[in-house]
């Protein structure tokens, strides 16, 4: 991702000399991922209210329906862009993706008539609630999961490996407690394993019901039409629970109890991370001398150099993941720009951690 030059001009390291490190992660959460959802949400909401709800507007035809997903499947970075010159002008990124979706729609004739119901009854915040809940889901189920999965994977495997490898344990209740690498490879792997099903347990909710106290001026618009169970069959369809009631925000416990669970899950990887390393390294240093013979210290590290830069990792990440698990108690626009600030940061970082891990875990140890 970006040229040489934007790499050695990156602030960050994610997106300089680690960007190839990253996978999907950065199509999910940068700025471009979030526009694209947003995209499906105002497309997905515009054929929902085509669907024969309003009893002044025709049910939209497979035809226009078809143009619609066109949209949103073929969306690309170069759409993004466009977004973001219009965004220049209207100072609302909301605003400024209805008005590409807007000149999208002129050009297609049967749906020019509609380009007032976009957006109809729901607020700049309904759509980023949901997008953001968007881009949870999918780094859960496409990014940290899986990558949970293979470590826990790697872990197991070395266990095998390492069945017989004396090591060790020090603890407050038993300082020199015997035990074997591949056994503490086990132990972490069955720790991670349940730590992987609380993730994977936490549920989404999303809000999407217009203003305070709530469905105004849907209901005013249309009182014929049950909006409370259209909104709950929309955000369901998505793979969302719907919050019951909410002011203007929606208050994101779910969200915290997510963050603070991925954060959970890299301790686990980070004392995991810091005990191979210790251990290794004990293990590969009394061999030497047993040996009568030590090696240079940089050769003694070299498998294990990995492991140290997962713990920092990782460390890096709970940071950032404790301030996003702060955000049920702060504003629309404090959470929105949180979320844009530093949920790339913490799972890129949580990500390259991963990476650092099955690194290690892939050498002869």
């Amino acid at each position: 991702m970006g040229t040489a030059q934007e790499r050695i001009l990156a602030i960050t390291s994610l997106d300089g000399r680690y960007a190839d490190e990253l996978g999907m992660l950065p199509a999910i959460v940068s700025e471009h991922g979030l526009i694209k959802r947003q995209v499906e949400i105002e497309i997905g909401w515009l054929a929902t209210l085509g669907g024969g709800i309003l009893p002044d507007i025709e049910r939209f035809s497979d035809n226009m329906i078809d143009f619609l997903n066109s949209l949103a499947e073929n969306f690309s970075v170069s759409d993004s862009e466009q977004i973001k010159v219009i965004e220049k002008k209207t100072k609302h990124n909301s605003k400024a993706i209805r008005n590409w979706l807007q000149t999208k729609l002129m050009q297609y004739e049967p749906l020019a008539p509609y380009l007032e119901i976009i957006n109809f009854g729901v607020t700049g915040e309904d759509i980023n609630d949901l997008a953001y809940a968007m881009q949870i889901r999918d780094i859960r189920d496409q990014v940290i999961i899986p990558e949970l999965k293979q470590i826990g994977s790697n872990l197991e495997a070395k266990n095998l490996e390492q069945t017989d490898l004396p090591v060790i344990i020090r603890t407050p209740e038993a300082i020199d407690s015997p035990s074997t690498l591949g056994k503490e490879m086990h132990v972490f792997a069955k720790i991670l394993q349940t730590s992987i099903e609380r993730i994977g347990a936490v549920a989404i909710y999303s809000k999407f019901n217009s203003r305070p106290e709530n469905l105004q001026s849907m209901t005013n618009s249309y009182p014929e039409v049950d909006w409370p169970i259209v909104i709950n069959k929309f955000v369901h369809s998505m793979g969302f629970k719907t919050v019951p009631s909410a002011n203007k925000i929606e208050y994101h416990d779910w969200a915290a109890i997510f963050f603070t669970e991925v954060a959970s899950s890299n301790s686990i990887l980070a004392d995991a991370a810091k005990a191979i390393y210790s251990f290794g390294i004990s293990v590969r240093l009394t061999a030497e001398r047993k040996q009568d013979h030590l090696s240079d210290s940089t050769v003694a590290h070299e498998n294990y150099s990995d492991f140290k830069l997962a713990e920092t990792d990782f460390g890096i990440a709970n940071v950032l993941l404790a301030q996003l698990a702060s955000i049920r108690s702060r504003g629309d626009l404090d959470s929105s720009s949180l979320n844009q600030l530093a949920l790339g940061e913490a799972f890129g970082y949580t990500v390259l951690g991963h990476r650092w891990l099955n690194n290690g875990l892939s050498k002869d140890l």
